[in-house]
């Protein structure tokens, strides 16, 4: 099974990572909510061509408009 992020802005703009196999879909979603609160920056390990990598995230009221962590039986 293979999870990825979704973010949505205000503009309808939708970016979709792929999360690294041994993260947690629960825990990145708990600390986006965080984030929104406190206005925060969250680091979320992806699959970047094949390589692992961490992106920062801003999370800002009015950033994103939306977000959600959904898996896949197979890579999109």
């Amino acid at each position: 099974m293979v999870h990825y992020l979704r973010l949505v802005s205000d503009s309808g703009r939708e970016l979709n990572y792929r999360l690294h196999h041994d993260a947690d879909p629960d825990s990145i979603q708990t600390w986006l909510a965080e984030g929104v609160r406190a206005q925060a920056f969250v680091n979320v390990p992806i699959v970047m061509d094949g390589q692992v990598e961490i992106t920062t995230l801003a999370v800002q009221p009015g950033r994103w408009a939306a977000w959600m962590v959904f898996h896949v039986s197979q890579p999109l």
